[in-house]
C-alpha cells in the first residue's frame, strides 16, 4: 500500500491529523481500528488514551487522574462532584457533569485516534519505501532531545510520572519523527514530473503515469467557467433552445432563426 496522504506532511513538517474513514469496517473484536491488515488493538488505545488525560492535567494537579468512562462516566461523574465549586457559580447537576464527561472523552478520544491511524500509516510508508531507522539512530536521537527537555534526571522521571507515558512510549514517538523525515526527504528527491497521483495515491512520475491534467488545462477550466457564471449573472435576457414537441413536430423558427425563445 502506498499510503501518500503525506502530501500534507509535506506542508506542516509532522504528522498530521487523519480520520479512521479510510481503515475500513472490518474491525475485529478487541481492536478500535484497521490500517490495512494491521489491527490497532483496545489496550493500545486505552494506553494511550490515559496518557492523553493525564497530559491535559494542570500543572500542580495532584491526585490521580479519572478518565472519562463511557457509556455512563460513573467515575469521571463522581471525580467531578469532588471538585470544589467556584464562588458564585450554581452547582452542576449529574447530567452537567456527564455531559462533560462525554465532551472530554471524544476529544481524547479524536486525539488518541489520530496518532494511533497516523503512527500506522508512517510506518507502513515507511516500509514501502524501503526505509529503515536503525535502534542506535533512535536512541541518539531521544538523548538529545532529553537533554534539551531536561536539565536533570529528576526532572525527566517527573515528567514521566506526570504525562502517564514510559520511556518506551517516548522511544516510539522519536521513531515515529524520524521514519517521518525520511520518508518526506525521499518524496522531496523526486524531480522533474514525479508528483502526487490522487487517482492511485502514489507519488511516481506523472507524465508517465498517463496524468494529463497540468496547471494550464486547470485554470483554462477554471477561467471559462468564471466567466459563464459572470455572463449569466450580468446579463438582462439569455436565449435558451426550446424543448422540442415531438407530438406536433417542429415548431416554427419565429424570429430567431430557429427553435429559440428569449426569457
Amino acid at each position: 500500500m502506498r499510503l501518500t496522504r503525506f502530501i500534507l506532511l509535506l506542508a506542516t513538517g509532522a504528522v498530521v491529523a487523519v480520520v479512521a474513514a479510510g481503515c475500513g469496517n472490518d474491525v475485529p473484536s478487541g481492536a478500535v481500528a484497521k490500517v490495512d491488515d494491521t489491527v490497532i488493538k483496545q489496550e493500545e488505545f486505552d494506553h494511550w488514551l490515559q496518557a492523553a488525560a493525564q497530559g491535559q492535567q494542570p500543572p500542580g494537579a495532584g491526585g490521580a487522574v479519572v478518565v472519562p468512562d463511557p457509556p455512563d462516566f460513573t467515575e469521571c461523574v463522581d471525580a467531578k462532584k469532588q471538585q470544589p465549586v467556584p464562588p458564585g457559580s450554581k452547582k452542576p447537576t449529574d447530567d452537567d457533569l456527564k455531559k462533560q464527561c462525554e465532551q472530554e472523552f471524544d476529544s481524547l478520544k479524536q486525539q488518541v485516534m489520530q496518532f494511533l491511524i497516523s503512527a500506522e500509516w508512517i510506518q507502513q510508508e515507511a516500509d514501502a519505501r524501503d526505509i529503515e531507522v536503525s535502534d542506535e539512530e533512535v536512541q541518539k536521537q531521544f538523548e538529545d532531545q532529553k537533554k534539551q527537555s531536561f536539565p536533570n534526571e529528576k526532572d525527566y522521571k517527573q515528567f514521566l510520572k506526570t504525562s502517564g507515558q514510559t520511556e518506551e512510549d517516548l522511544l516510539f514517538r522519536v521513531k515515529l519523527d524520524v521514519l517521518s523525515n525520511k520518508v518526506r526527504e525521499k518524496v522531496i528527491e523526486g524531480k522533474g514530473n514525479f508528483g502526487y497521483n490522487a487517482a492511485t495515491g502514489v507519488f511516481e512520475d506523472l507524465v508517465k503515469a498517463g496524468v494529463i491534467d497540468p496547471t494550464k488545462v486547470t485554470r483554462t477550466a477554471l477561467q471559462n467557467a468564471a466567466s459563464v457564471s459572470t455572463l449569466l449573472l450580468t446579463s438582462d435576457a439569455l436565449i435558451a433552445e426550446k424543448p422540442k414537441d415531438d407530438k406536433h413536430g417542429k415548431k416554427g423558427g419565429g424570429g430567431h432563426g430557429g427553435d429559440y425563445d428569449m426569457y
